[in-house]
Parts: C-alpha cells; structure tokens; sequence
C-alpha cells in the first residue's frame, strides 16, 4: 500500500518517488524512541557478493580475477572511479568480487570457501549498498532521545575501549550500562585493510584526535550550531626525546 499524501511528504529521498515504506516506533524509556523505516524492494540486479579485494593496480586486479577463476570460483573486477571533486589521475582502485546470491548466508559460504583455498577474502556484502541506482531495499535506524532528559547521560565510546579491535554493539551497550546505543560510523573490518577496529576516518572524542582523516571520505561534524556533513583534514606532528621531530597530514 502507498504512503498517504501527508506520509509522502516525511518518506526518505532514497530511491525513486513512490516506493513503499513502512515505520514502526517503539518508546524504550520517557524521552527516548526506537524507529526502524523499511524502504523499497529488492531489485534482480542486485544481492549479496563476496568482497574479495580492492586492488589498486589494474593488472595486479586482472591477475587476481585469474586466480579465482582457475580455483573454481566465478569473478568479476570493477574499477572504482574517483569523486567529481577529487582531481587526483587515475581511479581510486579496482574491486574484484565473486558471486552474486539470494541471501547472507550463501556469500559468507563463498568467503568461508575463498579463505579454504587460500585466497583473499574480505567479506559478504550487498550490492544495493554500493551508491548506483537501486530499488532497495534500505532499513534505517533512528534513536531518538530528548536531550534535556538525558543531560550529560549521552556520550560516544570506542569499542573495547580502545582503537585495534571490535566489539558488537549489544556487548558494547551492555558493558556500558547503555539503556540504547547506536554505531557511530565506518571501521576496518579485515585485516588486509588494517588494524580491525580502526575508525575509517576523523574522529574526536573528549577533544582527543582517535583517527586522521582519509583522503576523500567525508565527516558527521556535531556542532552547537547543528550537525553537518563535510570533508575534513588534519595535520599531525611527533616530536622525540632527542628533539627530533616529524610532521605528517591526512588530506580531505
């Protein structure tokens, strides 16, 4: 069923006008919401992939493909175009990736089995996430917390307490005591990106510098005067005990 004339005004701009959506909201305490808005359908074009490797060498990329090829398993490279904005030559990289399946569980399958013959892998993904035009479907999560009731009770946390590693979201609550938590942004996920756990560009916490900046990724920066979304840089210095001293910046 479509949204009535008055719920069309307040639906998500994602997708094409028209698409269904539904929300449920639930009070978890006085002052604090859950929403979960489901938007869209499933289109054929799109499902769940093994994410293999992001290559930056387009022939380091063809000779990857080969390999899973020659293993067994199905493969296709898709090169990874830079933002409008960033004037650098040359794409950011090639992704290759290996098949395309129904559900979670068939792609962790493929990971699981890519691992097994000793190839990269990175991780299940779906494709409807990856930017290009698509149909959904998009589950969005709002907390919604009134902030003179829970006055200098909302606060950011890393998980473990710490940069390296990650924590689930419900361990991470529990730990705390949190009556609600929400994932605040972008982590290295695998350990042929990383440290696992590492925060995928800035973030600040107490008025500590936890993570640089990445070249081209974008911030949420919260403000007195609102929330915005921009890109930002940083510059860093590292000064020894013998006076040495070295500086370094992460480009926006």
């Amino acid at each position: 069923m479509a949204p009535s004339a008055a719920q069309a005004r307040h639906t998500l701009p994602l997708g094409w006008p028209g698409l269904r959506e539904t929300r449920t909201t639930d009070a978890l305490a006085p002052g604090v919401t859950y929403t979960k808005i489901v938007r869209g359908r499933l289109s054929k074009r799109d499902g769940w992939t093994a994410d293999v490797a992001v290559v930056a060498d387009r022939f380091a990329a063809r000779d990857l493909v080969r390999r899973l090829r020659d293993a067994g398993f199905d493969a296709e490279r898709n090169t990874l175009e830079r933002p409008p904005d960033d004037h650098a030559r040359g794409p950011l990289g090639h992704l290759v990736r290996s098949g395309l399946f129904a559900t979670r569980a068939e792609a962790d399958q493929r990971v699981a089995a890519l691992r097994a013959a000793m190839l990269p892998a990175r991780g299940a993904v779906f494709t409807a996430e990856d930017g290009e035009p698509t149909s959904g479907p998009w589950v969005v999560h709002v907390l919604s917390i009134d902030p003179a009731a829970y006055a200098g009770r909302i606060a950011p946390t890393l998980a473990n307490d710490a940069v390296a590693d990650r924590e689930t979201l419900s361990s991470l609550s529990a730990r705390k005591g949190a009556l609600a938590g929400i994932n605040g942004g972008y982590f290295v996920i695998g350990e042929n990106d990383g440290t696992p756990g590492d925060l995928a560009g800035s973030s600040i916490l107490d008025g500590r510098l936890i993570s640089e900046a990445v070249d081209g990724r974008t911030n949420l920066v919260l403000e007195s005067g609102g929330p915005s979304i921009t890109a930002l840089s940083d510059v860093q210095s590292v000064t020894a005990s013998d006076g040495a001293g070295r500086g370094c910046g992460g480009a926006a």
